[in-house]
């Protein structure tokens, strides 16, 4: 990878984190020269970086006007939500019935992290790792191309999620994350799988 490709990829990174965590909302306006300044590189590196949002679907392009941070119907974030909701599902009673005392760990390391999230309601914190324990646990099927489906969808709500953070849910989703491990650890694939499948119906009901 080329000097030129990996400024690309840092810029992209960048933005789509800024982007998945509410740092740029909903609507704002992308604009060229400010990014251009902010990162201090070419209008060639801006234009490739914002081609891979779009990509992820996180920004759109509207004629004559510019690209700008995508909104969501809440139609469309009803329908993503049915995708994973079906997949995580699905994802959590393979992993139970799979798992490995080293997932285990990880999976336990994973959500001691969120603890002093809860404790301070930090809702963009918790909200980050949750999606990074999801993303574990979706990658124990070792499925690529669930992998990447799922991870778009993931990044595809978040920017619903950083429009609507709902301090409440922290510690409702600890909570429920909780179980869904100690079913995992109990290989206890049918309580895995209803686990996963309230933990999301909640994430949507609370909106």
């Amino acid at each position: 990878m080329d000097n030129s490709t990996l400024i690309t990829e840092r810029v992209y990174l960048d933005l789509k984190e800024k982007i998945m965590f509410g740092q740029y909302l909903p609507g704002v306006h992308l604009v060229e020269a400010d990014l251009i300044q902010e990162y201090s590189v070419s209008r060639t590196t801006i234009r490739a970086a914002l081609r891979q949002l779009m990509e992820d679907e996180i920004v759109v392009m509207i004629p004559h006007r510019g690209i700008f941070v995508r909104k969501l119907s809440m139609k469309e974030v009803q329908d993503y939500y049915q995708i994973v909701k079906t997949l995580e599902s699905m994802v959590a009673r393979r992993v139970a019935l799979e798992r490995t005392p080293e997932q285990i760990t990880m999976l336990e390391e994973k959500l001691a992290e969120d603890e002093s999230a809860v404790v301070n309601v930090d809702f963009t914190q918790h909200f980050k790792n949750v999606q990074a324990l999801r993303r574990m646990l979706v990658s124990f099927t070792g499925n690529e191309p669930l992998i990447r489906i799922v991870g778009k969808i993931h990044t595809i709500l978040s920017i619903y999620h950083s429009a609507h953070p709902l301090k409440e849910r922290v510690d409702i989703s600890y909570q429920k994350h909780k179980v869904l491990l100690q079913a995992i650890r109990d290989q206890d694939a049918d309580l895995a799988e209803d686990t996963m499948r309230t933990i999301i119906q909640t994430s949507l009901d609370l909106y």
